[in-house]
């Protein structure tokens, strides 16, 4: 199931990940096992139908302070509908109970869409930025700053 949707995000918004869909595809079934055991949480959207319409994941990185979101994606069809904000609330609500006072994630400098609705979730930037090394395998066009945000809890 995990790999399913993180496959289907990937394939219809490739430019909101730091991954591809081919990196993913060629992902082992034992990394995609330890990803779903890992230190962290995942939550799922789904319609009263069952479908699956969105994702997101709260990581407890080893050397981190904080909680980290990471991987929020909704289906296109179930945008503007709430979802987003409740897959965030779960990831907060993870965080609050470990003890976390702010959860951070870092969003794409291009990607305008997720910083706009990240803020109106209540992330604010916190001025640190990342600039990616290049890399071999993508044009620089593909490669895009990243911001980090922060919510506090």
């Amino acid at each position: 199931m995990l790999r399913d949707l993180r496959l289907r995000a990937l394939g219809e918004s490739p430019d909101a990940f730091r991954m591809t869909y081919a990196e993913e595809l060629d992902t082992p079934e034992d990394v995609w096992r330890a990803r779903a055991d890992g230190e962290g949480a995942c939550f799922v959207a789904e319609t009263a139908e069952g479908a699956l319409v969105g994702m997101v994941v709260g990581l407890s990185l080893p050397g981190q302070a904080e909680p980290l979101l990471a991987g929020l994606w909704v289906a296109r069809e179930a945008r503007r509908q709430g979802v987003a904000r409740r897959l965030v609330d779960e990831v907060a609500g993870w965080a609050r109970v470990a003890g976390a006072a702010r959860l951070t994630l870092w969003a794409f400098e291009s990607n305008v869409e997720a910083q706009a609705l990240l803020a109106g979730l209540g992330f604010l930037p916190t001025g640190a930025r990342l600039v990616p090394p290049p890399d071999i395998d993508r044009d620089e066009d593909d490669v895009s700053p990243e911001l980090e945000l922060a919510l506090a809890l």
